[in-house]
């Protein structure tokens, strides 16, 4: 089971970074926006400079959650299939391991 736990916690990790960039994103954003429009001369390249990385951190949180495989059976954790939506669920779509349970069962 401490196996199972050190794979998930790769998935809670991601899960966690893309939380927290999705949320950050409009008040951070925002920050950026408003020094962007005092500095109108750095204004546009302290735009692209900041949203270019956190685009690319958000796809790449989502693709890692998407394509995370179970280290139960194997398949892919959050998804049916490739073009299956996301489950909102904090289980395997397929074989039931839970994502948090391997940590309440060490802890």
């Amino acid at each position: 089971m401490s196996d199972y736990l050190q794979q998930l916690n790769l998935l809670r990790f991601w899960n966690r970074l893309g939380i927290f960039l999705l949320v950050a994103f409009l008040p951070i954003g925002a920050l950026i926006l408003a020094l962007g429009h005092y500095f109108r001369i750095l204004g546009l390249s302290l735009i692209v400079v900041f949203f270019a990385p956190w685009v690319v951190l958000m796809a790449t949180a989502y693709y890692r959650i998407r394509t995370f495989r179970c280290p139960k059976c194997g398949k892919f954790f959050t998804v049916k299939h490739v073009l299956a939506p996301n489950s909102r669920g904090r289980k395997c779509v397929h074989c039931g391991l839970k994502l948090y349970e391997a940590a309440s069962r060490v802890a």
